[in-house]
């Protein structure tokens, strides 16, 4: 393929952090001001009440133990560092970049729609 032929975007992905950082508000900020970047992917899960939340796995590890996203209120969790959809959200508002948003569960693509 000849990339000069062609658009290629730069996807900061997991929001633009590895690890830990994946899905975090600062790392969404920062690849938010970076003019190499032209679109951050998330990953979004739901909790127990209903909250959108970023998360690329399933579970966070909290004292040794993985907790269920799907198990537990987002109030249950917030301190491990979860960050909602609906918290992110805003910092995209007066930027240009695409949010790409990689839904972890198909049961929950209409809430993610209504937003």
């Amino acid at each position: 393929m000849n990339l000069m032929n062609s658009h290629v975007i730069c996807i900061a992905h997991g929001g633009g952090g590895s690890g830990v950082h994946e899905n975090k508000i600062e790392t969404i900020k920062r690849s938010l001001s970076d003019d190499l970047i032209d679109a951050i992917e998330v990953d979004v899960r739901k909790t127990k009440d209903n909250i959108l939340v970023l998360s690329h796995d399933r579970g966070v590890k909290t004292h040794g133990h993985t907790v269920w996203i799907d198990n537990v209120k987002f109030s249950d969790i917030k301190h491990l560092g979860v960050v909602s959809l609906a918290e992110a959200l805003p910092f995209f508002k007066a930027s240009k970049k695409i949010l790409d948003i990689v839904i972890k569960d198909k049961q929950f693509l209409h809430p993610i729609l209504v937003v």
